[in-house]
């Protein structure tokens, strides 16, 4: 735009000191104004193109972010993979305990045999039996008691009978009869006897076993406890297992994800990464080796890239330094490699906008005369829609089909004549 209003204010060529006719400067100013919307219209494109990539910055971004959860996800699984080992520990724990519990258990179980074994309702009713036993010894006492009364009185009839002999016949036969009762009162006395002897080995069987009854209620007892104790105990190792299985399931499935990624993910992506590596290589090679050849006709060097991509050149059998090149071979390794660069980028992604145009800047530095030829060969073998040049080698215009001048004053840089 800045030439534009020059040359509409220009009324006589600065060079020529002609006037300038009208025509040409329409036609200059035609020229320039197509050049500005052509730049405008580019212009529009690039931004078009700007919003495109940074629609794709912003997708990116958001993978990168799910590459970062996935990340931490991995980080959470593996923490938790950790965490599962120990709690697998202490289920084995667990497990030990159980089998502890168990083997108590198995005790407890026999000794309430036992005590079921134990009939309480029979020594019970042998007690009451015991008792009532007793009762009616208590009875026959009484009754002893009061025919010992009664022999007192016979005694004292006896006394009286020898002051009384008229009564003695009258009463011979109630003596006999009282002789015989009392022989038989004799008898049940010594009974009496026996009697007490049996009740108190009784009463002493009877403090025996109510004595072994009060223990068993309380082994009894104890061993209910016990058993509610193993039964919370139980309970809460059960709740225990169901949370540890829980998670051993989760172990599980995590050590199959961690197996999966390990085992099958991982060196699925790194034989992808090798093979395309592998093909890269093959690729950059062969077109690094085509320029190189074309650029320095010397059956002396022998060129090829490294695993890592690196250029390695031998002379006889030997390598050679990069530092021990010419200036010009070094120039040429440099220009080849950003050449076959390119090339294979351009290859290998579809959405270069920019694969026909390629920017060299000073690409000749140190090149002979015969270098500088084949260079031409080189771009014309490259068969891109424009190349830009950048140099002040004068033997490049040969094969160019356009030529700049560039002059810079006070920082800044315009186009001249020559």
């Amino acid at each position: 735009k800045k030439e534009i209003e020059e040359i509409r204010a220009l009324s006589m060529c600065p060079l020529c000191k002609q006037d300038v006719h009208p025509a040409h400067k329409s036609n200059i100013i035609g020229e320039n104004q197509k050049t500005i919307d052509k730049t405008q219209i580019e212009l529009e494109s690039l931004k078009l193109d700007i919003e495109e990539s940074e629609k794709k910055i912003l997708l990116l971004r958001k993978k990168a972010n799910e590459l970062i959860n996935e990340k931490e996800k991995l980080n959470y699984f593996e923490k938790n993979y950790a965490e599962l080992k120990n709690e697998e520990k202490q289920l084995e724990e667990e497990k030990q305990k159980i089998i502890v519990l168990a083997k108590e258990k198995t005790i407890i179980d026999l000794d309430l045999k036992k005590i079921d074994k134990f009939d309480a309702g029979k020594i019970k009713e042998k007690v009451e039996e015991i008792e009532r036993k007793i009762i009616d010894f208590e009875k026959e006492k009484k009754d002893i008691l009061r025919r010992n009364d009664l022999v007192k009185f016979i005694d004292e009839k006896k006394k009286n009978m020898q002051n009384i002999l008229e009564a003695k016949i009258k009463t011979a036969k109630s003596i006999t009869d009282l002789t015989k009762s009392i022989h038989i009162l004799t008898k049940e006395t010594a009974l009496y006897d026996r009697l007490e002897s049996d009740i108190q080995k009784i009463k002493e069987e009877k403090e025996v076993l109510l004595s072994i009854l009060e223990n068993q209620k309380i082994a009894l007892a104890q061993i209910k406890e016990k058993i509610n104790s193993f039964e919370m105990q139980n309970a809460d190792i059960l709740k225990k297992i169901d949370i540890l299985s829980l998670s051993k399931r989760k172990y599980e499935k995590i050590n199959q994800i961690v197996n999966w990624i390990d085992n099958l993910y991982i060196p699925m992506l790194k034989n992808i990464e090798r093979n395309v590596l592998a093909r890269i290589h093959f690729e950059f090679e062969g077109v690094f080796s085509k320029w190189f050849d074309l650029l320095i006709n010397n059956n002396f060097f022998n060129i090829y890239i490294d695993e890592d991509f690196n250029p390695i050149i031998e002379q006889y059998g030997f390598d050679i330094d990069f530092d021990n090149l010419s200036g010009g071979e070094q120039t040429a390794v440099g220009l080849c490699y950003r050449l076959a660069l390119n090339q294979v980028i351009n290859n290998i992604t579809k959405h270069i906008k920019t694969k026909d145009v390629i920017i060299l800047d000073e690409p000749t530095d140190g090149f002979s005369e015969e270098q500088l030829e084949q260079l031409g060969v080189v771009i014309n073998n490259l068969n891109l829609s424009q190349v830009i040049i950048v140099s002040h080698e004068s033997k490049l215009r040969s094969f160019a089909n356009s030529i700049l001048y560039l002059k810079k004053e006070d920082n800044n840089s315009f186009i001249t004549n020559n």
